[in-house]
Formats: C-alpha cells, sequence, structure tokens
C-alpha cells in the first residue's frame, strides 16, 4: 500500500495558492515532489522546488 501513496502525486486546489501560498510553498520544498494544483479537478500547473528540479534536470 506505501508503493501506491508514493506514485499518486501530490495536489492542491487551485485557490490555495491564493489563500495558502506558503503552505503550497512549504509542502512543495519539505517533500522535494511536485505539488500539482488542480481547477475543477483537472491539473492545471505544476509546482516544483527549484532544487528539486536542478536534480531532475539534471538526470
Amino acid at each position: 500500500m506505501a508503493n501506491l501513496a508514493a506514485s499518486l502525486p501530490i495536489t492542491r486546489p487551485l485557490s490555495d495558492l491564493r489563500t495558502q501560498l506558503n503552505d503550497v510553498y512549504a509542502q512543495a520544498a519539505g517533500s522535494q515532489e511536485p505539488v500539482v494544483p488542480t481547477e475543477n479537478g483537472i491539473a492545471s500547473y505544476m509546482l516544483m522546488d527549484s532544487d528539486a528540479y536542478a536534480l531532475v534536470a539534471l538526470a
């Protein structure tokens, strides 16, 4: 069951970018995983910590 959770993206409602931006930022930085804001249940963007992106881009 842990493997299933690891493969699911971190999703947040798009409204969280307006109301809880610091929390969204902290989640992206702390998890080193992309955070996917959704609008009406559909992915609209992908946010990723710049250090995590650098690791992915160099791989």
